[in-house]
């Protein structure tokens, strides 16, 4: 049958019967979700989750305290050697940072700390240090490895076990089909491994295994470990050994071998370095002196110190005739242009404004005659005019006029003749000028092809010498450094003999995992405890209930065996049911200890039974539930022994109790009572029997038992016939009290068939096996169709609920106590 929905759509409404046979509605609502978180809310609540996974955290408590027994007590406990080194250039500092210019280079792209803690992890590194402490290569049992002396091992020995024995004056040995024997004290070798023995070792034998170089090669590699101090050029070297012995020794030797090493690596680098500085400084040397010697003849050719120099003089009186001829040629055609202008003005008396224009050329005023001439000039124009102007001039024909005209005329002719000659003079020294540039310029271009040369000899020379230089400094560095004794690693601190194996003592070992296991256990226990929706405790089943309050029923204890069914007399005693002895068929077989009401009264179980039968008759006054159906959301969860616990509870008061099984699918009470199944509640519902043929008298006074029966068609439709109604007519008449065992809501609808026609269903609870999903979708049911709830029970056959321990132990006091 399909699960229904925990969670509706609507509010659902839950009818229940009243007392003057009217109804009341009850809203049901089912949680959103879970009916409260599961995680534990609070530490009662913690406590009892733990409680309930006890086996869990003990089970995890155990192992970690294994695992950590192991590793505290059996394991190999390892010491570890520490030595501190420090990678600074040494070299440079003493030889005063005279180096390789190409280190800072290289600086920029990495870590010159870093590069020489991996030069340390290098095989080479490491396969000397392996071959300088053969103890790396050899496995010592037997015998301690103090106790072996004169240790050696070829570097090319290969991996074997030689075995020993140890004699009263001398050891021996053998490995193959080789053996060897020597005294103690004695070197032995055998299989290239030569080692000797001090003193008899208290175990009659011993075995040295053999480990191939590559193998202890990496063997140490894994076992050692470089540690950088931070901000620092200082570095720890572990080395971790189950002798602290030759854990110090290995420590120490690497960081030794290490330190050794790099000092002569730096020193085969400074000698390859001063090599090849000194080669190269002779030829630089036989360079120079060829290019001295091609300078000095070249020079010697020309009779000079230096073309150079001539060609520089040359170039500078080359540029003082240059300006020369510019200024002479500006004066010509200064002087040009003065020319033109007086031939232009011609000898005419009104030309005195163009001989002004013509003399007021700049550079005129320059030359001495020219100056007078035009002084002159300007002396008879202005006597002509002083005769010509004012109110009583003279006419034009005086004499002194005519004279002063004839005056201006033959100086005006003499002051162009003057002009004209300086013109003339000035083109003669420029044609002079221009031959004598031209000379020097020939002159000049046979200078620079010898100054070229000249230049190129000196260049080449000048590269010589500083090529020689160069080499000279470089080759005296590499001296220096070539004489410091001191490399690149500075051993700070030699590792001293560890006195403790690293880690902790195998008791706080032990301690520690006997903590982690239990934070573990609860930590698991609580995570299972949220995840498990099976219901464990009251309030969870509460929380989902449409009104508050259940019963717990305790783990129910094993009691006494009684026989139940009567063998002759009227049924209970009851008169009005009018039954006989003939009503019983056989005698029943032995009760299961289920029937806790029979089997333990005063157990806490019996108690609980008790309990739920005072909540039924005094919960609800204005309720009478008369006819009353047990039922489960699913099969196992305890409604059985509920209705006959419940039903044997009722009985002990006094009143008549018919306990039907209504389960026809798969019937119980007819076993757990020992009644046969036939007749039973099929055929009296199918009329092939009558009620007083069906019913059975127990050996409890005042109940019942009516047994289910074998039916051949569908119990669902037997039970909702008309005829079920009719046997609870008859039935109200003849008992007080009649209890119904009906099928699981959630397997068939027969518990739903019949809750239509009682007067309340009781809804049984499996803890820890009932999940809220289930005990959600049966309420469901029970609502849609209307069924009332008389309650509901916490079954908890298997101590799931601890929270209600208290109560337990109380009643099993009151018990002890009355015994």
């Amino acid at each position: 049958m399909d699960p229904l929905p925990t969670t509706p759509a609507r509010a659902d409404v839950l009818i229940t019967s009243t007392g003057n046979g009217s109804t009341r509605r009850d809203a049901w609502q089912p949680p959103p979700g879970r009916a409260e978180s599961f995680l534990p809310a609070d530490l009662r609540a913690m406590l009892a989750a733990l409680r309930r996974h006890v086996w869990v955290i003990a089970g995890l408590v155990a192992g970690a305290v294994l695992v950590a027994g192991y590793v505290g007590f059996l394991r190999q406990r390892l010491y570890r050697a520490n030595a501190v080194i420090r990678i600074v250039d040494t070299r440079r500092a003493v030889a005063g940072k005279l180096g390789d210019e190409d280190e800072g280079r290289v600086g920029e792209t990495a870590d010159p700390f870093f590069s020489q803690l991996e030069v340390l992890r290098s095989r080479a590194v490491l396969g000397e240090v392996v071959d300088s402490a053969p103890i790396l290569r050899l496995d010592v049992r037997g015998l301690a490895a103090g106790d072996l002396g004169m240790l050696g091992i070829a570097p090319d020995a290969s991996a074997d076990t030689i075995r020993l024995s140890f004699t009263s004056d001398s050891v021996l040995a053998a490995a193959g089909t080789a053996s060897a024997a020597a005294p103690y004290g004695s070197p032995l070798a055998l299989g290239g491994v030569r080692f000797a023995v001090a003193a008899r070792p208290p175990e009659p034998g011993g075995r040295l295994v053999v480990r191939g170089r590559e193998a202890a090669i990496g063997s140490l590699a894994s076992q050692l470990r470089l540690q950088p101090r931070e901000n620092t050029d200082v570095a720890d070297v572990y080395f971790e050994h189950a002798d602290p012995r030759v854990a110090q020794a290995v420590a120490n030797r690497t960081v030794t071998v290490f330190q050794s090493r790099s000092a002569d690596d730096a020193r085969a680098r400074a000698r390859y370095r001063r090599q090849f500085l000194e080669s190269q400084l002779d030829g630089a040397a036989r360079g120079l002196a060829a290019a001295r010697g091609a300078l000095e003849r070249f020079r010697g050719t020309q009779h000079t110190v230096s073309a150079r120099d001539r060609l520089a003089a040359g170039q500078s009186g080359l540029g003082d005739l240059q300006v020369r001829r510019e200024e002479l040629a500006a004066e010509r055609r200064v002087y040009g242009e003065m020319l033109a202008t007086l031939e232009k003005a011609g000898s005419a008396p009104d030309s005195g404004a163009g001989l002004q224009a013509a003399l007021a050329v700049p550079g005129m005023a320059v030359n001495p005659v020219v100056a007078s001439l035009y002084e002159q000039l300007v002396r008879y124009q202005a006597s002509r005019d002083s005769l010509l102007g004012g109110r009583w001039g003279t006419a034009t024909s005086h004499p002194d006029v005519v004279r002063l005209t004839n005056l201006i005329g033959a100086t005006q002719g003499q002051l162009v003749r003057v002009v004209r000659g300086v013109v003339t003079s000035l083109d003669v020294r420029l044609r002079a000028l221009d031959a004598l540039r031209a000379q020097n310029a020939e002159a000049l271009q046979r200078l620079s092809a010898a100054e070229s040369e000249e230049t190129a000899l000196t260049e080449s020379f000048e590269s010589s010498r500083r090529l020689a230089d160069e080499l000279q400094g470089e080759l005296q560095k590499a001296r220096l450094e070539e004489a410091v004794q001191a490399g690149p690693v500075e051993v700070l601190d030699l590792a001293p003999l560890p006195t403790s194996p690293e880690g902790l003592g195998g008791i706080r070992v032990v301690l520690i995992g006997l903590f982690g296991g239990l934070l573990l256990g609860v930590a698991v226990s609580l995570v299972l405890e949220y995840l498990n929706t099976a219901i464990l405790r009251g309030p969870q089943l509460e929380s989902v209930l449409p009104e508050p309050g259940i019963v717990v029923i305790p783990p129910m204890p094993r009691g006494p065996r009684t026989r139940l069914l009567r063998r002759s007399g009227s049924a209970g005693g009851h008169s009005s049911t009018g039954r006989s002895a003939g009503h019983v068929r056989r005698r029943s077989r032995a009760p299961e200890h289920s029937l806790v009401m029979l089997t333990a009264p005063l157990s806490p179980a019996a108690e609980a039974f008790r309990g739920l039968r005072t909540r039924l008759v005094f919960h609800a006054p204005d309720r009478e539930f008369r006819v009353l159906a047990v039922t489960s959301p699913m099969p196992r969860d305890g409604k059985t022994t509920v209705a006959a616990n419940l039903a044997i509870s009722f009985a002990q008061l006094g009143r008549p109790v018919l306990l039907v099984d209504a389960d026809l699918r798969k019937p119980m009470l007819h076993r757990l009572f020992g009644a046969t199944t036939e007749p039973g509640l099929a055929a009296l519902l199918s009329r092939r029997a009558r009620l007083e043929e069906v019913v059975r008298a127990t050996g409890v006074p005042h109940l019942f038992v009516l047994p289910a029966g074998r039916t051949s068609g569908s119990p669902n439709e037997l039970l909702g016939d008309g005829a079920m109604r009719d046997l609870l007519e008859s039935l109200r008449r003849d008992f007080e009290i009649v209890i119904f065992d009906t099928p699981p809501l959630l397997a068939a609808a027969d518990a739903l068939v019949l809750g239509a026609v009682v007067d309340g269903s009781l809804l049984v609870v499996r803890a820890g096996r009932t999940t809220h999903d289930l005990v959600c979708a049966a309420l469901r049911q029970l609502s849609d169709l209307r069924v009332p709830l008389a309650g509901a029970v916490l079954n908890d056959p298997d101590a799931k609920v601890k929270e209600a321990g208290g109560y337990y132990s109380y009643y099993a006091y009151a018990e002890s106590g009355s015994s």
